[in-house]
């Protein structure tokens, strides 16, 4: 009863056009009013509690250091290395773009982040060389789809709190899964640009040749500053030298390091605005607070036992389960924010799988992958809004690519979900 009033009430609410924030604090308070089983008191308690958390302060640190990242300059030299790297092969641009996303995600964590500041510079570019918007807006929305696998990840952070699972294993855990989604999407970018003939024109070519004039060294020692950051980052975690909180702290003062006194490209009147784009962006931390305090009210209630004793009373088939979870999670990706999905959602997987024998660090894998793909799935598709606001086109019309993309992603989905070496050897390794 409680678990359909909560859950059914928050739905209702979302489709009537409440934003999510608003509908979780709204159905957490409505409920405790109403049926009084909970005391007002401590639902007020849960949403302060919901981001009261040193792990959770990295979430900030990392958006900041993004901005200052792409500030400085550092997003454009990572174009050009990739560049350098791929140079004029057959849908040279749409690889490169996929490749700078995996790059940038290693430093970011964040999905939107990656297609504002990749595909804001590659989306013009394509389109410039003969991509199609629609190809050059869904290549930039599925390489932001990496940002929250490749570690350090937000989404991970979230799992790691809601479940109490090792941030660090987790961040591990997600960066073969990346890598391996990062490979499936530039074949299959390679393969569309083939078939759809893309040619960068004269004028296009003379500018792509001067960067390839450059040489790989050159670019190399250009990039050298950016493609050291998810090394310090991650080195420095898995040494024992910080925790990923710190890593966060470290990761802005090397980006302001960097963009200020090697690149020189960030300048003090430029940090305000930075200030305020990070501040912006961070607001999604009251839906943190909010689905919390929604989680909590769902345990409390019972609702949460009794969704994983319905679902085990049906089959303990570990293999059936794995296949309805993800079913469900890419129904809720496709139409929830993943912050909140990933608060929500968590605590209930992991109620269910446990007894099965599944890892939490795999489970954490396979959630974040799921809401990751969400991110390039309608009608919230979160990456193709950012993308398509880069280009000036119709979310629909990206489809076409968009599916094709989609594709491959699941067939890396499917070899995570039920090969758990793929996202726990690494782990294993630290231990």
């Amino acid at each position: 009863m409680a678990g359909t009033i909560l859950i059914g009430g928050l739905f209702v609410l979302v489709f009537m056009g409440f934003p999510i924030a608003i509908a979780l604090g709204l159905v957490c308070c409505l409920y405790s009013n109403l049926f009084g089983t909970i005391d007002m008191s401590l639902i007020v308690e849960s949403f302060l509690n919901g981001t009261n958390s040193f792990t959770l302060l990295a979430i900030p640190f990392f958006i900041l250091s993004g901005e200052l990242m792409i500030e400085g300059g550092i997003s454009q030299r990572l174009i050009n290395f990739c560049m350098s790297l791929v140079k004029d092969r057959p849908g040279g641009l749409a690889i490169v773009t996929i490749i700078a996303s995996m790059f940038f995600a290693a430093i970011s964590g964040s999905g939107p982040a990656t297609v504002a500041c990749i595909g804001g510079i590659m989306i013009p570019q394509m389109i410039r060389a003969g991509y199609s918007k629609e190809f050059s807006t869904a290549a930039a929305a599925a390489g932001g789809a990496l940002g929250p696998i490749i570690p350090p990840s937000i989404l991970f952070l979230l799992y790691g709190v809601a479940t109490n699972t090792s941030v660090a294993k987790l961040f591990l855990a997600g960066a073969f899964p990346g890598i391996l989604l990062g490979i499936a999407m530039i074949i299959i970018a390679k393969k569309i640009s083939v078939k759809e003939k893309y040619v960068p024109g004269p004028e296009v070519k003379a500018e792509l040749q001067k960067v390839y004039d450059m040489g790989f060294w050159y670019n190399f020692k250009e990039a050298i500053w950016a493609l050291l950051v998810p090394i310090i980052i991650l080195g420095g975690i898995y040494s024992g030298v910080f925790s990923p909180t710190e890593a966060s702290v470290v990761a802005c003062v090397y980006a302001l390091f960097a963009g200020m006194f090697i690149y020189k490209d960030l300048k003090l009147t430029n940090l305000p605005g930075v200030f305020m784009r990070a501040a912006k962006s961070c607001s999604f931390i009251v839906i943190i607070s909010f689905s919390t305090a929604f989680a909590k009210l769902l345990t409390l209630e019972g609702v949460t036992s009794s969704i994983a004793n319905g679902v085990l009373d049906m089959t303990t088939n570990k293999y059936l389960i794995l296949i309805l979870i993800n079913v469900l999670l890419l129904v809720v990706g496709m139409i929830m924010d993943a912050a909140p999905a990933t608060i929500i959602l968590s605590p209930i997987l992991l109620k269910i799988v446990q007894p099965l024998g599944v890892d939490p660090i795999q489970l954490g894998v396979i959630i974040v992958m799921n809401l990751s793909i969400g991110m390039i799935t309608p009608p919230v598709g979160i990456n193709l809004f950012v993308g398509c606001k880069i280009s000036k086109i119709q979310l629909e019309s990206t489809l076409k690519f968009a599916l094709q993309l989609l594709v491959y992603m699941l067939v890396v989905l499917a070899l995570t979900t039920y090969i758990p070496a793929i996202s726990l050897f690494l782990p294993q390794m630290l231990t």
